[in-house]
């Protein structure tokens, strides 16, 4: 498949080092194929394997804004740490994304547009982001409102304090795609909004930092309000008394979610010093949701909702082996 080929692929592209001790950062450069150019957009337009190197892409230049493009043509965009800051096009953010595109090594700071503005504006087209900081935006992704078929790879990066404090952004706002995989990432500081929001078709977190700290406003640390198939493995999520939700993963809140789904959680830990609920299963999402190995620490409700449980384990305590039904008590 495209899609698969894409994923697998991008994933095996060589890593930059992103040296995050760099003070006083030069201008940075865009060079395209070779040859530099003065702008992202223009780097945008030709498309293919586009470098930036260490520092600053200046906000404007005579007016010209130098760091923000909306891509419709495939590119590979690798970075060494370069900052992009307050930057963003169209009224929609800092990279709008309509083209097969990977982006590696970038910092990315206060995007803004509408209210709703991303660090990526995902509209079409895979989009891999890897070893990105992005922090300070509305939001940190903002993908497609109807259904693309496409995929979206985040991996190995740092996302913090976005949101504008409205509940309507989020770290990452995942749109109607096929496939969603986060590896490796770590989330904290969202202003009120979810550290991550997915209307994928198959969501896949693994290894991540679901809120680094108990002392953040954000709500759900991840929401899936369409259901679907999500698998969670080897994660840790992290959830404080000034949250604005006390639910930790929530599934299928929303009315007519996609038809099947399953939930598949492993090796997680669900941590809270605000109670709550670790996980919840609306029911309108018809899943029995698999549960092993996971660790449910200072919470009320380990799970609401239908579960089969396999060595877990609440605040220490062993919970038995077997099918839990809605409403039936934990203890």
């Amino acid at each position: 498949m495209r899609r698969r080929a894409f994923l697998g692929g991008m994933l095996g592209i060589a890593s930059l080092r992103i040296d995050r001790a760099f003070a006083n950062p030069a201008l940075a450069s865009i060079t395209v194929n070779g040859t530099v150019v003065p702008t992202m957009q223009a780097a945008a337009d030709i498309g293919g394997s586009i470098f930036l190197s260490r520092g600053v892409l200046a906000a404007q230049v005579a007016g010209v804004a130098i760091g923000a493009a909306h891509f419709r043509k495939p590119a590979m965009v690798a970075g060494q740490g370069t900052q992009i800051a307050d930057q963003s096009i169209e009224d929609k953010g800092t990279f709008v994304v309509d083209a097969d595109a990977s982006f590696t090594g970038l910092d990315i700071a206060g995007a803004t547009g509408d209210g709703i503005g991303a660090a990526f504006r995902h509209q079409s087209g895979n989009l891999l982001v890897r070893r990105t900081k992005i922090h300070r935006c509305q939001n940190g992704l903002l993908g497609p409102a109807r259904f693309v078929d496409c995929a979206l790879v985040v991996d190995d990066c740092d996302v913090f304090d976005n949101g504008t404090g409205t509940g309507q952004t989020h770290g990452l706002y995942v749109g109607a795609i096929s496939e969603f995989t986060c590896n490796n990432s770590r989330f904290r500081a969202t202003d009120i909004g979810h550290h991550i929001k997915s209307r994928a078709r198959r969501t896949t977190i693994s290894d991540c930092q679901v809120g680094t700290d108990f002392m953040g406003t954000e709500s759900y640390n991840v929401d899936v309000p369409q259901g679907g198939d999500v698998t969670i493995v080897g994660s840790h999520m992290r959830q404080g008394p000034h949250t604005d939700n006390n639910a930790m993963l929530n599934f299928g809140g929303e009315r007519d979610p996609y038809s099947g789904g399953s939930l598949v959680v492993t090796g997680t830990a669900f941590e809270s010093t605000a109670g709550g609920t670790g996980i919840r299963i609306h029911p309108n999402a018809d899943v029995t949701a698999r549960l092993e190995n996971c660790m449910f620490i200072g919470l009320d409700v380990p799970v609401d909702g239908r579960c089969e449980v396999k060595n877990c384990r609440h605040d220490g305590r062993l919970l038995p082996d077997r099918l839990h039904l809605r409403g039936a008590p934990w203890r």
